[in-house]
């Protein structure tokens, strides 16, 4: 399960990496790097951490607020993160 951490850690560091090559606010480049680097980290599953907790769960982790709580909830429900799919489309 641990791997579903590196895989959505992936997609965080790719929504930091667009939104570095678009412009963005640099700190909320900085906010999705720093939560993939956490995830990656983590000795549980977000899966585990979702299932037992929700979206309050998944905020607590260190350098994961609503925002990014959300995206992470929507890969774990959804298999996708639109975020990431905009940025595709707007590179």
């Amino acid at each position: 399960m641990i791997s579903l951490n590196a895989d959505i850690a992936g997609r965080l560091d790719e929504v930091a990496q667009l939104l570095t090559e678009q412009g963005a606010n640099r700190f909320r480049a900085q906010a999705y790097r720093h939560a993939a680097n956490v995830l990656r980290n983590l000795p549980h599953s977000v899966s585990d951490i979702f299932s037992q907790q929700g979206i309050a769960g998944l905020k607590e982790i260190p350098g994961v607020g609503e925002s990014i709580a959300h995206s992470i909830q929507n890969v774990l429900l959804h298999g996708r993160l639109a975020m990431l799919e905009r940025l595709v489309m707007l590179a």
